[in-house]
């Protein structure tokens, strides 16, 4: 843990304190490009630099971010949100305000572009995500919400498949296997790991009966990811059903 930290922090003062002002001088137009693909490259040397843990990437290329789509996963651990940055793709993560507000990840969130969530403005949230869409970035959901507590896939917010239905985006989910295990909900510390990360193929709305209808891509995203979890659910476990209704 203290290695992690240690390369997280330095990793940050270089990145956002030592290399972003030199590429704002050497190339304005494609520093921030520049430094998310830094951001990227260290990120993965975090997760895959541990010596008492192993990532592995299955059916996941560069390929898989083009043209951009709406990129979902479950969400079992904080180590999700490094593994997510390490992907070989610009793909904007979207997260709480009280996240943009922490001094470190705050910093990172803004300047790599990441999309802040407005629990009581929905409207601002969507129209963000546009815009990174728009930018030809790929955006990142954990359609969940926060992070499961018993390792088991809970049920979806609706807010991922509402976007890519309006704009008739694709939809790539993403099975994010043990990653509980490099962090538990909750602990401070990484434990020996062997995370997977697999994407499943892409859908489209166009693909189901009802393009124009939210539950469908909902409840086939729920069902691909719970399917591809090694751990089935309990047959009375409430996430069963895929939807949240509210």
């Amino acid at each position: 843990t203290l290695w992690v930290l240690i390369h997280l922090g330095g990793s940050q003062v270089f990145l956002y304190y030592l290399l972003r002002p030199v590429l704002k001088i050497i190339s304005p137009r494609t520093a921030d490009d520049r430094l998310r693909r830094a951001t990227r490259w260290m990120a993965r040397g975090v997760v895959k630099g541990m010596p008492f843990g192993k990532l592995e990437f299955q059916n996941i290329s560069a390929e898989s971010f083009s043209p951009p789509c709406i990129v979902i996963s479950n969400h079992q651990s904080a180590v999700d949100v490094m593994l997510m940055v390490s992907l070989p793709g610009d793909v904007r993560q979207t997260a709480k305000k009280r996240v943009f507000d922490e001094p470190m990840l705050g910093l990172g969130c803004k300047l790599l572009g990441h999309v802040m969530v407005e629990p009581n403005d929905p409207a601002r949230t969507l129209q963000r995500c546009r815009e990174k869409l728009g930018e030809g970035a790929c955006v990142h959901f954990y359609p969940e919400g926060t992070r499961s507590h018993d390792g088991y896939l809970q049920r979806f917010h609706r807010g991922a498949f509402e976007l890519a239905v309006e704009l008739n985006q694709d939809i790539l989910p993403l099975v994010l296997c043990d990653s509980n295990t490099a962090m538990p909900r909750d602990a401070y510390w990484f434990e020996a790991f062997h995370t997977t990360v697999r994407a499943p193929p892409r859908r489209t709305p166009r693909t189901f009966v009802s393009s124009l209808r939210v539950a469908p891509p909902l409840r086939h995203s729920h069902t691909v990811l719970r399917t591809a979890l090694p751990s089935k659910l309990p047959a009375d476990h409430p996430a069963t059903d895929g939807a949240r209704t509210r």
